[in-house]
């Protein structure tokens, strides 16, 4: 009977940065989940529903007349009066707020008034528009109607991105500010309260009458005062939208506008920094690069900038930065994207001090390896900049503020040699060795994608640097018996079996934990974590003889080691009897494979000692030539 020796050949490949928010969900963007129904109000806060920040200023409403102060005319003296002409700012009035009914507002005599009213943008933009944000309040055939090719409506929409953005200056009152908000307001609305595919719709009809353009413009514009900086949330509400369901549409002058707009938010004066802001225009970054691919070229290296001024002290730091992380790996995954440019600034910001750089350069270093002839290629570059040693040294010991940073450890995983991996196995690195590897096991059940990832990384050095190295395994003591806290570190802790087994030592203090926590099935258990504890037992009892196997446990043996024996094969013979946990197929066969050859093994060695030990034994001896007997002839 054969063993199938269950260890995993891990292949080259490229990072896709797996994307962690921090839970709860951060305060989003558009936190208006309600349509905007315009009303005349002193304040524009009753007007847009939007987050304080980035509330407006006061609107001056010119038209002061409300509803209690003059009789409603009905929608037929309200058209005629505006065919002729008449009383034109009062009509809109009377119509827009005519629009707050429901009922009204999806009355086909109100959608047959709107070419009529879109022909006084020009002369009477602030009625005009609250006519048409009533009109499109949560309704989805409104909207339609709205961004339809209508006679009329074509002109309003080319009249209505011709219009100029204007600065947002409250102390001198800058000319067409009022409007322009209410035009803003207008924009949003069709993103209120709509399906994701509905907002997808509309979006993509927006963006092709140039109205995603216009909100652009507009944005650009806020950044050049103080008032415009700290109403920002305004156009960016849109432009996110716009990235998270358009994405493929961005463009790298976008990237640059955003990107710009996120430096512009330092006050030149104070040095403050609007983090709600700098999150809204992370998002954008985020949004418009989590696709497969984009031959836009985007200014990655512009990232550096942006990191840098995130307050690490804010409540939003922690989602900034993983967002502009993310933005950076989706950059770096792209097949357009040649990971091999810019590899001065990569290879100096790996061995620099700044985490996110650190991580998002190796990263992308990484990245550049598909071969051992790339590999190759890629060291040798690195050494013409900096040594690979001092490289690797530097993330090996860096102490990342966030969990997600650990992902930069795909540089190791792809571009790790024996030589690197044993000149990592210095007594000085235990200390930042043991503090990363703790942080990994601590919070390995919230970022299984990372500690998998890791757990990749301690194979290829246990592997190459003290299975085919000859380095020390115990200066990482403290660091393996750490790993014993979670179930998924078993093929390293196989792996270490090995090497010990190799040096056949056996007052190595780190075997009989390690054998006992192989022991240890929990109520549920996967089936490649339990063929790794199957394979790392039967490691164990091929490598000693029945008497070293004693002198490990010493006087654990009997108190501790035969019982947990029992218990494992207990555990695995009714595996074998019942409901395997490896299902059908190759998995079944292999799991039933090694378990009767384990079975075999330790009866073999457990024979000998029956005598002396008795009953603990003899329970031992039944339950494997059980399983032993029922191996399929």
């Amino acid at each position: 009977m054969s063993m199938e020796m269950n260890i995993h050949v891990h292949n080259f490949h490229n990072l896709r940065i797996c994307n962690f928010f921090p839970q709860p969900a951060p305060t989003q963007v558009s936190v208006a989940k309600k349509p905007q129904i315009a009303r005349i109000h002193d304040s524009v806060n009753q007007i847009r529903h939007v987050p304080n920040s980035y509330i407006s200023p006061t609107l001056t409403n010119y038209y002061t007349m409300n509803s209690t102060q003059a009789p409603k005319r009905d929608l037929q003296k309200i058209e005629q009066d505006l065919l002729v002409h008449k009383s034109v700012l009062s009509a809109l009035h009377d119509l827009g707020t005519h629009l707050r009914d429901e009922e009204i507002r999806l009355s086909e005599a109100a959608r047959n008034l709107i070419p009529l009213v879109v022909t006084f943008f020009k002369k009477e933009p602030f009625e005009t528009l609250r006519v048409l944000i009533n009109y499109s309040a949560d309704n989805s055939e409104n909207r339609r109607y709205l961004l339809s090719n209508e006679p009329g409506l074509d002109k309003f929409w080319t009249q209505f991105v011709a219009t100029d953005p204007v600065e947002i200056n409250h102390d001198e009152g800058e000319e067409g500010e009022e409007e322009q908000g209410r035009m803003l307001s207008f924009v949003k609305q069709f993103i209120f309260s709509a399906e994701d595919e509905e907002k997808k719709e509309f979006l993509a009809k927006l963006y092709e009458r140039k109205v995603v353009l216009w909100v652009f413009k507009v944005h650009s514009t806020f950044q050049e005062t103080h008032d415009g900086r700290n109403e920002i949330g305004e156009p960016l509400e849109f432009l996110v939208e716009y990235s998270k369901y358009l994405p493929e549409k961005v463009t790298r002058s976008e990237f640059y506008n955003i990107t710009g707009g996120y430096m512009n938010l330092v006050d030149p004066d104070s040095g403050e920094k609007d983090t709600d802001s700098f999150l809204a225009h992370a998002e954008f970054l985020f949004n418009c690069t989590n696709v497969p691919d984009s031959n836009q070229d985007f200014p990655v290296e512009t990232m550096t900038e942006l990191f840098i001024e995130v307050p690490l002290d804010d409540d939003h730091a922690v989602d900034i930065l993983r967002k502009l992380f993310a933005t950076c790996g989706n950059i770096y995954s792209f097949p357009s994207y040649d990971n091999w440019q810019d590899m001065h600034r990569k290879v100096g910001d790996v061995a620099g001090p700044w985490s996110f750089l650190i991580a998002a350069g190796a990263i992308s270093l990484g990245n550049c390896v598909s071969s051992k002839q790339t590999q190759a290629k890629l060291i040798s570059q690195i050494n013409q900049i900096r040594p690979i040693d001092e490289v690797a040294r530097n993330l090996f010991c860096h102490k990342f503020e966030d969990v997600v940073y650990y992902q930069a450890y795909h540089f190791f995983n792809n571009v790790m040699t024996r030589d690197i991996a044993v000149k990592l196995f210095l007594r000085e690195n235990a200390s930042d060795f043991f503090h990363n590897t703790k942080v990994i096991v601590d919070n390995f059940a919230y970022y299984k994608e990372v500690g998998f990832l890791y757990m990749k990384f301690l194979r290829k050095l246990v592997t190459m640097a003290v299975l085919e190295g000859g380095a020390d395994a115990m200066i990482f003591h403290a660091a393996w018996l750490y790993l014993l806290h979670i179930d998924e570190s078993a093929e390293v802790l196989l792996l270490l079996l090995q090497a010990f087994a190799k040096t056949h030592d056996i007052s190595n203090s780190l075997q009989e934990p390690i054998l006992h926590e192989m022991l240890l099935l929990g109520e549920s258990v996967d089936i490649n974590t339990l063929l790794q504890k199957i394979t790392a037992v039967a490691v164990f009892f091929n490598s000693y003889t029945i008497t070293e196997i004693i002198k490990i446990h010493d006087d654990l043996f009997e108190r501790t080691f035969l019982p947990q024996m029992e218990l494992f094969l207990r555990q695995l013979e009714q595996a074998l009897d019942g409901d395997s946990p490896a299902g059908n197929g190759a998995a079944q066969s292999t799991f039933e494979n090694n378990a009767r050859f384990l079975a075999l093994m330790v009866q073999e060695k457990l024979q000998l000692i029956e005598v002396q030990y008795g009953a603990a034994v003899t329970a031992i001896c039944g339950i494997t030539s059980r399983m032993v007997s029922g191996a399929k002839n």
